[in-house]
């Protein structure tokens, strides 16, 4: 199956236009429906469009049926590609209490563990691939 009749298949179960998918990818409408008319995308692109429309990409070997997935990691990978993969995250919990997904896997189990002790640290860690990080805190003047 064609890229193009995938995502035309996708935006319509999840009732999203042409425009509103270009939006989300920070591309014009026209360079959007471009692609489309063209069925131009690359597997990052099309992993990337899975993602935002809540889909996963699967292959699966004609003689064994064993499946290979690919999901969740395309705007993951991008953002690994930072020199501070997880400014996105602190920015995100900070703001609303949410750690969001894990720069490195995609995963949404990213806990986090508050040290209340000297100087308030964080420690963000994804429970899927082991990935953590450590914040350091900052001691609040008296006033």
């Amino acid at each position: 199956m064609a890229g193009t009749k995938i995502i035309k298949q996708l935006l319509a179960e999840r009732h999203i236009s042409v425009n509103e998918l270009a939006d989300k990818l920070n591309i014009k409408p026209q360079s959007m429906s471009n692609k489309l008319y063209r069925d131009s995308f690359s597997f990052q692109e099309m992993c990337t469009i899975c993602d935002l429309l809540n889909a996963d990409l699967k292959a699966i070997t004609r003689d064994s049926q064993k499946e290979f997935l690919k999901h969740r990691n395309a705007i993951a990978m991008t953002k690994t590609k930072n020199k501070f993969p997880w400014l996105d995250n602190i920015i995100s919990y900070h703001a609303s209490g949410d750690p969001g997904s894990c720069p490195f896997c995609g995963s949404p189990d990213v806990q986090v563990q508050t040290l209340q002790i000297g100087r308030k640290s964080l420690n963000f860690r994804c429970s899927s691939c082991g990935k953590f990080i450590h914040i350091d805190g900052c001691v609040e003047k008296d006033k």
